[in-house]
């Protein structure tokens, strides 16, 4: 599996978000709660046919406006498929392909991008689905943490709940997969539940 190019030295922190079926009103009163500067849309494909307020160019007027600056990275969204021999048995398909993705070197150059944005703005990184444990946010988080992130879920008007790494994730170094329970032992276990629309909206 491919590294990432370096770990943090500094301590960082990332917030997520998803955006779901809320208010612009809604949405922006959660940024401003937990004074975010920044939005980072992992969406692959940034549009809502439900929330059209949440369209890739809609919403990067609407941010701009409000002296918030929007980036789109697609190549940090989800739906992805799994690859033939895939070591990351321990999540369902749906999952799979993008914890398969993770390995890969564009997916850590896209995060390389994210963590320079950390070390100068709070950001939030933007999904659709309201909760983090249903959206591809959760291995992306785990992604971050293994390179030393903090990162914090915004789900409410409470406070913002701080991420746990999969337990199903192996970390090797600055490397992380999710193999099935036991496979070292030919036993396997069944993929752990999906993640919702994916990164759809």
């Amino acid at each position: 599996m491919n590294e990432p190019s370096s770990r943090i030295t500094d301590p960082l922190q990332m917030w997520t978000i998803g955006h779901s079926n809320r208010t612009l009103q809604q949405f922006l009163s959660l940024l401003k709660r937990q004074n975010i500067s920044s939005v980072v849309d992992v969406r692959t494909v940034a549009r809502s046919k439900r929330s059209p307020h949440f369209n890739r160019m809609i919403l990067l007027d609407l941010l701009r406006a409000r002296g918030i600056p929007y980036l789109h990275m697609p190549g940090l969204g989800g739906l992805r498929k799994p690859i033939k021999d895939s070591i990351n048995l321990g999540l369902a398909e749906d999952v799979r392909g993008y914890a398969d993705y993770m390995g890969t070197p564009m997916f850590w150059k896209n995060l390389d991008v994210l963590i320079e944005m950390l070390r100068v703005d709070r950001v939030a990184v933007m999904c659709a689905e309201a909760d983090p444990a249903r959206c591809h946010r959760r291995l992306l988080s785990d992604a971050a943490m293994v390179l030393g992130v903090e990162v914090f879920h915004i789900v409410d008007a409470g406070p913002a709940t701080k991420h746990v790494i999969t337990p199903s994730a192996r970390v090797a170094g600055k490397t992380i997969s999710y193999p099935a329970r036991g496979e070292e032992h030919g036993e396997g276990q069944p993929g752990l539940p999906g993640f919702g629309d994916f990164g759809r909206s």
